[in-house]
Parts: C-alpha cells; structure tokens; sequence
C-alpha cells in the first residue's frame, strides 16, 4: 500500500523498500522465541504495552524518516517487530487475563 509513496517519497526502487518489510520477518522469527521467554518470565501485560508505545513512537518516528536506511530501521525493525509482539501475543495475555472467555476466538480480531 506505501510502496508507491516510499518510492515517491525517497526515489527508491521497490527492491531497496522492501528490505524494510524483509528485515522485519527476519527480526520476527528470529526474535519469537525470545519474546515468548519474556512474556513468560514477566507479565505479559507489560510486554504488549510496550509494544504499543513502541508502535506509537515508531509512527511518530516515520514522520521524520528521510532515506530507505531510516525506513529500514524505524518500519523494519521498530514497528515491524512491535506490531509482531502485538499481534501474537496479545491474544495469549487476553487469554490469561479473561479465562472464561477463553473459548473466543482472539485471532478474529
């Protein structure tokens, strides 16, 4: 959906953008195990409301990216990460938080 503007925006090819977008599974699968440690060693709370401040502070920060190396880092691993933090594991901290309503399916949401 952003490529075309990134490519206006930066005057880059859709190969040097999506690196951001490629960076970001990277980080994903490579930091899962990682975060599923945390939120089972901490509060999984914390976890996803860090998530989303970083999701919050990324978008500010996407407001002031001016190259593809600053979309790599801010969109690539920032938010790409953070967004992957929420999506997943959000449901698990739901799930623990309201076991009654465990039966409802999270994913939908």
């Amino acid at each position: 959906v952003f490529v075309e503007t990134w490519e206006d925006d930066f005057g880059a090819s859709v190969g040097a953008i999506s690196i951001a977008a490629a960076v970001g599974v990277l980080l994903n699968g490579m930091g899962s195990p990682l975060m599923g440690r945390l939120v089972d060693r901490t509060s999984g709370r914390l976890v996803v409301v860090g998530s989303l401040i970083a999701i919050g502070l990324g978008a500010i920060a996407m407001s002031l990216v001016n190259s593809v190396a600053g979309l790599i880092v801010v969109y690539g691993v920032v938010i790409a990460f953070a967004l992957y933090i929420e999506r997943f594991f959000g449901p698990c901290v739901a799930e623990r938080l309201w076991p009654a309503e465990a039966s409802i399916d999270f994913e939908r949401f």
